[in-house]
């Protein structure tokens, strides 16, 4: 601690007043008064410096002199550690792991941890935004979706306002997404004082990258079922024209399919796998690409897509009016698939000695189900073929509930597939409680069945799984335009908001609001198809009879797919988005209904769990929605996340329901793959600070040796200066004046 004494005024003008103006005028003043000619120079010059003196004395009183005594004590000056906590740092350059995980290393080395003795150094993170951080960076996450360096730089001098910030120490990769030029913030900052040091992250020359990107997988599959793995190639300019083994690896590491390239494309492209899966339980495959000679980031050569597959078998109640070919072929194909569907069937015009057919282990049906509860208890999903509402039960009084009843059955998640018939469907259901249901507007126009025609995916390029024979587009499209014409069609108006069409025919007959063959569409949890002609049975393919149960197999699977996803659809969990970038929010929901359909209330909410454990999210109630219960959840890590719903929401129970969400880098972030050493030059070049790289990173350090120290005041005391003794100088020198003037007889 330091004593200081210092004399100071109240009064005191600027100095350049004081300097060309107040002593000049005094001086002029002395001089004037004393210019007689008959004086001689020595007693001008005695008088006037007389005269000037007690002007200037007088001008001295009037500042209001006094001490000011200080106590202060030299402190470290104060260094700011700035983070770059963006996604591009999650980048990962060499095998030493990202970018990110390099900084959290070094700043755990001594050399910097040394810093926080020789400084008063506070750590900040930031993305988009500004943000106070642990001390040396241990909680970041590299989960900001932009990067404003600029915008950063002047929060922090915002922050210190008022406070002696002698240097800045950023730690980034220089890829910044706001694009502002640096070099005026570097300007803004060095006429501030502010020394800004970059320690730069990154290889600084553009390396050969490739890059795989999630476009779909599936969540849920049934034993038998194809998983349909689709995914976008795309490579930065040095990575152009080479070739690249892309591979499909099971859960235990097996190679199952290669795509090999001849040459990388110059614009992405997407591909796909499609895998059967044969065995119940977690999956997990991952597509990897080939490593390319200098291709440092290679965590995105790679994508992991998990999911479940159950070996639940559909539930199936198809009712039809007479034994029509569609009829024949569907019963039939849908009781080969002894594995995966359990079908009942239900023919109207059937005699009463007629056993009902059904999959074996099922009891023939005797009568309909006319209540909702029966329906959801029994069946995943209802087929409607040409039947009327009136043939469905023996008392026609019952035909109007019986409707009621499978509108129910929708509503609470169970899946509807009408297939339209020259007698019945879908004229008798004109009006009724299923027809608001219909992904399709019903039309009043008669069945097309002048010439025969065709059926094609409405999306050639990436068709719906239900309808994919085969993984490639144009190899589907091929297999369908291979099948047999179909001659009898029902027009439709056209889609409802939100319906999907499935397939469509190109006939010149046809207006463009009545080309749909099959659509589908949700109603609202549960799912409902359409499919207009009752010529399925024509369908041949190139495949046999293997291509047309993989087909009707994916329809009923889409249309049960809510009743699959937990508990008989008794539990519903969903995330939304299914896919985000680093960093942002996701909003998970549950429906829940208890054993007898009604919705479970838990007013404490509940909580739902990370498949590996590290992170539970509560839920809580939804106002006014007696069994919705919603939370939010952020992306902190690249990959696919699985949450589980659990039985007595503890996570050691059995699973009752998953939810999958993707986290993937944001694009702006995966832009630019090397770092951006030249823009940070220009940053702290003003400043006169420097930019090294990781591996030079003793020469900043080698600065910082604390040598910068503020000043600080612990108190401070005035004291005005005794008067006393300077009106008796004044008087004195009036005295001496007076005397002098009259003995050389001025007066």
């Amino acid at each position: 601690m330091n004593t200081q004494t210092t004399l100071q005024f109240h009064g005191l003008p600027e100095t350049w007043i004081l300097a060309l103006l107040v002593l000049p005028a005094l001086l002029v003043f002395s001089c004037y008064v004393y210019a007689r000619p008959h004086s001689k120079p020595i007693l001008r010059r005695s008088f006037r410096s007389i005269r000037f003196s007690l002007l200037a004395l007088a001008l001295f009183l009037s500042f209001g002199p006094h001490w000011k005594q200080s106590e202060t004590v030299e402190e470290p000056a104060a260094l700011a550690i700035l983070l770059d906590n963006s996604a591009s740092m999650q980048h990962a350059d060499t095998t030493d792991g990202s970018r990110l995980l390099q900084m959290q290393s070094i700043l755990q080395t001594p050399n910097f941890q040394d810093l926080k003795h020789l400084y008063s150094v506070s750590t900040w993170s930031f993305g988009k935004q500004l943000s106070s951080t642990s001390p040396f960076g241990e909680s970041l996450q590299g989960d900001e979706p932009e990067t404003d360096i600029a915008g950063a730089l002047r929060n922090l001098q915002t922050e210190f306002h008022g406070q002696d910030l002698a240097r800045i120490l950023l730690l980034s990769d220089g890829r910044d997404t706001n694009r502002e030029p640096l070099d005026s913030t570097g300007t803004l900052l060095a006429e501030s004082g502010i020394r800004v040091d970059a320690l730069v992250f990154g290889e600084t020359q553009e390396t050969p990258d490739i890059i795989l990107e999630r476009i779909q997988g599936p969540e849920f599959l049934l034993v038998g079922d194809d998983a349909l793995f689709r995914f976008q190639l795309r490579c930065n300019e040095t990575a152009i024209g080479k070739p690249l083994l892309i591979q499909l690896f099971n859960s235990q590491g097996e190679e199952v399919q290669r795509i090999p390239l001849k040459r990388t494309p110059e614009n992405p492209i997407n591909l796909q796998f499609q895998q059967p899966i044969e065995t119940a339980g977690d999956h997990q495959f991952q597509i990897k690409a080939g490593i390319l000679p200098e291709e440092t980031a290679t965590q995105n050569n790679q994508l992991t897509f998990s999911f479940q597959a159950d070996p639940t078998r559909i539930r199936v109640l198809y009712m039809d009016g007479e034994p029509r070919w569609e009829y024949r072929y569907l019963k039939n194909r849908l009781l080969r698939a002894k594995k995966d569907i359990a079908v009942t069937c239900w023919l109207a015009e059937a005699s009463a000695d007629f056993e009902q057919e059904h999959s074996a282990g099922l009891a023939p049906l005797q009568r309909v189900p006319l209540t909702t509860e029966e329906l959801l208890a029994h069946y995943d999903v209802i087929i409607l073929g040409d039947i009327s509402p009136a043939q469905c039960v023996k008392n026609s009084t019952d035909a109007e509930q019986f409707l009621e009843s499978v509108a129910g059955f929708v509503r609470r998640g169970g899946g509807l597939l009408m297939l339209a018939g020259p007698r019945h469907n879908p004229s008798a259901y004109k009006g009724s409680a299923l027809e608001p249901l219909l992904p399709v507007v019903l039309s009043s126009a008669a069945p097309f069945t002048k010439s025969p025609f065709f059926s094609l995916p409405t999306n050639l390029l990436r068709p719906d799984p239900s309808i994919t024979l085969h993984p490639n587009p144009e190899t589907n499209t091929k297999i369908w335009k291979s099948a047999e014409a179909l001659w009898w069609i029902q027009p439709v108006d056209s889609l409802r908001p939100g319906a999907q069409a499935l397939l469509q025919t190109t006939h010149p007959d046809f207006a463009d609001n009545n080309l749909i063959v099959a659509a589908i569409g949700s109603a609202p949890d549960g799912w409902v198809g359409w499919i207009g002609t009752d010529e399925t049975w024509r369908w041949r393919f190139p495949g046999g009879e293997a291509v047309l149960e993989k087909l009707w197999r994916g329809l009923l699977r889409q249309l049960a797919a809510t009743r699959l996803r937990g508990d008989q659809g008794r539990i519903q969990f969903f995330a939304e988005p299914s896919q985000v970038s680093l960093g942002d929010f996701v909003t998970l929901e549950v429906e829940l209904l208890d054993e007898a359909w009604k919705p479970l209330w838990i007013p404490e909410g509940f909580p739902v769990f990370l498949q590996d454990g590290e992170e539970t999210v509560r839920l809580s109630p939804v106002p006014g929605e007696d069994n919705r219960y919603r939370g939010r959840w952020r992306a902190t890590k690249i990959g696919m996340h699985r949450f589980r719903l659990t039985l007595d929401f503890h996570p050691d129970q059995e699973t009752m329901a998953t939810a999958l969400v993707e986290a993937v880098l944001p694009s702006q972030e995966l832009q630019w793959i090397a770092s951006d050493e030249k823009s940070l030059s220009e940053l702290v070049q003003p400043t006169g600070g420097l930019v090294v790289s990781v591996q030079e990173r003793n020469e900043i350090l080698s600065l910082l040796d604390g040598r910068e120290r503020k000043t600080r005041i612990l108190s401070s005391k005035e004291t005005p200066l005794q008067p006393i003794y300077f009106i008796f100088g004044f008087l004195g020198l009036a005295c001496t004046e007076w005397i002098l003037r009259k003995r050389v007889d001025l007066s």
